[in-house]
């Protein structure tokens, strides 16, 4: 095990008991970086004891259904941020337990000089979609070889990020909860309390979600209810809000990568 300075940023990872491999997976990466978390946990939606609170939330919001895995997430991730009110820390890092972390990230965690100014919460994560192209703004700065810029459009994922107390305390008095987390948190264009954070995002990526072997297959996907589909576009309309920014140059569409290690401090993105 590595030795390392304790983290100015707790470690909090979301986690459901039957799902022992993933946390062994993911408990070795932190003991060979020296990280421990503070706390895992999960809602599950498939424990009856979750029932009530599953049951009380909606069962559809702006993005569409809201199945029982979507509301546990929810509600593990709240949970999450309510633990860490509970304690002394001043930043919380987020990880899923299916997580893979760079080498790097106790540097990140140990020394939050590098904190953007007046951020909320900073992405930490790159969502495995070749496809997803992210509007961000520009220059942006750099730490230990990887890019720090505000996120001006969706990203999906919430696998890794921090957050700072004010927005926990925002996060959790929230109301209707009727988004999946990713998408409460990251996705502007049908969040609203999204539209009022300050989120920043790490380039090359410090987290990337695994494929897990011990996972059941997903379900095979239903055809897409035109209502749906049609709020979800016009959601998606939403980033030629951006469109002035990227014509004066002030923000670009970036591709994220992931990286176990920094990159050159001069590495562009694509």
């Amino acid at each position: 095990m590595r030795t390392a300075a304790a983290p100015c940023a707790e470690i909090r990872v979301i986690h459901l008991a039957r799902a022992q491999t993933r946390r062994a997976r993911l408990e070795a990466q932190l003991d060979r970086l020296g990280l421990s978390a503070a706390g895992w946990g999960g809602v599950d939606g498939r424990d009856p004891a979750c029932a009530a609170r599953l049951a009380a939330l909606p069962d559809r919001g702006p993005w569409g259904a809201l199945d029982a895995h979507a509301k546990g997430c929810l509600l593990s991730h709240l949970d999450a941020l309510a633990a860490f009110l509970d304690g002394p820390a001043g930043h919380l890092c987020v990880l899923e337990d299916d997580a893979l972390i760079a080498d790097d990230l106790p540097l990140w965690l140990g020394d939050l000089s590098w904190w953007p100014p007046g951020a909320d919460l900073v992405k930490i994560e790159r969502w495995r979609d070749p496809r997803l192209i992210l509007v961000m703004d520009r220059p942006g700065r750099v730490h230990r070889g990887r890019q720090i810029r505000r996120l001006r459009s969706r990203h999906s994922g919430s696998a890794g990020y921090l957050v700072t107390r004010d927005a926990a305390r925002r996060i959790l008095a929230h109301r209707p909860l009727d988004l999946p987390a990713d998408h409460l948190l990251f996705n502007p264009a049908v969040s609203p309390l999204a539209r009022g954070l300050r989120i920043h995002q790490v380039a090359p990526a410090l987290v990337e979600q695994t494929d897990d072997p011990a996972a059941p297959p997903p379900p095979p996907r239903r055809p897409r209810p035109w209502r749906q589909a049609l709020r979800r576009g016009a959601a998606e309309l939403t980033v030629l809000a951006a469109l002035p920014r990227l014509a004066a140059g002030r923000a670009a569409l970036v591709r994220i990568p992931w990286a176990s290690r920094a990159a050159a401090p001069d590495a562009p993105l694509s």
